[in-house]
């Protein structure tokens, strides 16, 4: 499918998404939930309802489940999906020319052990100037990643916990509350020994801390890079701390 090009109802952003017929009204889920109309089954509307006849703790329990269930349907939904015989037609007639001796293998099957971690090593060296510098600049990781007041973020999740930072503790994107800021970056170190640069999400300047956005489940359960990371960021002596969409979703509820 084409990307198509819509803007955003509630904000005014121009927006991109994959999809046949289908009219995007806004965004993110954000904006949707401040806007949607009263009567449909929008989180606002839900969060509201549920607010007064459960309260604050079963309301955000509730919502969580909520989205859960739409998450889980939309795995099942695409989980097992197969190319058709056209997709794999116009794959293989187009991965033609000249044989890539690299593909599907590691640089330590490439290269052999000693190498591989000689060019892993430059290549972060590279990385780590790059970002002190402000040469480089994390990309978004997705097409449809979301560009707010002109800076393209890596998640709609990072977007809302954005929206929320600014309305509970008065801080202005771009000003006091800066995304992925040079000033931030740490060097962390893997299990295998191999140095790499982690690239916080949120600087809240006023108050001199450090955010990473993530989905609670994966606060709950940490890999071992995640917490490393954080380890890292704790040894520079800066306060720090996760913004899950729990915690988002919990302060949406009581602005309601």
């Amino acid at each position: 499918m084409q990307l198509k090009s819509f803007t955003c109802e509630r904000c005014g952003q121009n927006f991109e998404r994959r999809n046949g017929k289908r009219i995007y009204r806004f965004c993110s889920r954000t904006c949707t939930q401040l806007t949607i109309a009263p009567g449909n089954r929008g989180y606002r509307v839900l969060a509201t309802k549920w607010l007064v006849e459960h309260g604050e703790d079963r309301t955000i329990e509730m919502l969580a489940e909520h989205m859960g269930k739409r998450v889980a349907a939309s795995i099942a939904t695409n989980t097992g999906r197969t190319l058709s015989e056209s997709s794999r037609k116009k794959i293989a007639t187009s991965c033609t020319g000249v044989a890539n001796v690299a593909k599907g293998k590691t640089f330590v099957e490439l290269y052999g052990a000693r190498r591989a971690c000689e060019l892993s090593q430059q290549h972060s060296d590279v990385l780590k100037a790059g970002y002190a510098s402000g040469r480089i600049k994390p990309t978004a990781r997705s097409r449809s990643a979301p560009t707010f007041r002109g800076v393209r973020l890596r998640s709609r999740l990072e977007q809302s916990a954005i929206e929320m930072l600014e309305q509970r503790d008065n801080l202005e994107f771009g000003v006091d509350l800066l995304y992925e800021h040079p000033s931030t970056f740490v060097t962390w170190t893997d299990r295998y020994g191999i140095d790499h640069t982690y690239v916080p999400d949120l600087l809240d300047v006023k108050n001199d801390i450090v955010y990473e956005v993530k989905p609670a489940w994966q606060v709950a359960n940490p890999t071992d890079d995640m917490l490393r990371k954080m380890i890292a960021l704790g040894s520079t002596g800066r306060k720090h701390a996760y913004l899950t969409d729990t915690e988002i979703t919990r302060d949406l509820v009581r602005r309601a």
